[in-house]
């Protein structure tokens, strides 16, 4: 387990007609195996990601969904030739990266092409 690096992964699904959101607080593991009992796993496929990189002046800690809000405003308002294709994408900061005037979030998700 790299306990330095923080992953949050978030699900979306249709529930009920409405759209929901699950946000799942999650650290990188080389196997599910030997996990504590409270603990659960999920695989994430490897494959090629589309990568945004959110870069704020101030520590992790001090991260806020308003901070975030801006990047997801100014992904969401690409116009490219491509869309998310899986229901989930993922979080992730390095702590090794990571000072009191530097932070850097990456957001992943995985690419598609449009169909016209």
């Amino acid at each position: 387990m790299n306990e330095r690096i923080y992953v949050g992964l978030t699900r979306y699904q249709w529930v009920n007609g409405q759209f929901a959101t699950t946000y799942l607080l999650s650290v990188q593991v080389l196997s599910g195996k030997d996990l504590p009992q409270d603990l659960t796993y999920d695989r994430i496929p490897r494959s090629k990601y589309v990568v945004f990189t959110y870069i704020g002046g101030f520590h992790a800690r001090n991260l806020t969904i308003k901070h975030l809000e801006q990047m997801w405003k100014c992904i969401e308002n690409r116009r490219d030739s491509y869309h998310q294709s899986q229901p989930f994408h993922f979080e992730v900061i390095n702590e090794d990266h990571v000072t009191e005037e530097y932070c850097e979030v990456e957001i992943y998700k995985l690419p598609e092409k449009k169909v016209e």
